[in-house]
């Protein structure tokens, strides 16, 4: 075997910049109570590319009970609403 074609560095900087570019965005369902009642998580979800290049979205309720995959966030609410009164959003989340 031969040497290697990137030093150390070079290989590790390249898999980091990889990582970067592929790492799912990351987002919580909340529900929301009335006008701003109140407010809790109901679930969490990632959004990544799939094999054709299109976003596809993966989200699994906070009790891990229930599990969906969508194309878009459009139709979220049939999946975490169903009570008139509560209304469902979707929070990035961002690196503190």
């Amino acid at each position: 075997m031969g040497q290697p074609p990137w030093s150390d560095e070079e290989f590790d900087q390249t898999i980091r910049e990889m990582v970067a570019g592929a790492a799912p965005r990351v987002f919580a369902v909340v529900q929301v109570e009335g006008e701003r009642e109140d407010a809790w998580i109901a679930g969490w979800g990632f959004a990544l590319e799939d094999e054709d290049g299109r976003t596809v979205y993966d989200i699994v309720g906070f009790d891990g009970q229930k599990r969906v995959r969508m194309r878009s966030l459009d139709r979220l609410g049939l999946f975490f609403g169903g009570d008139p009164l509560i209304s469902v959003r979707v929070e990035w989340a961002t690196a503190a």
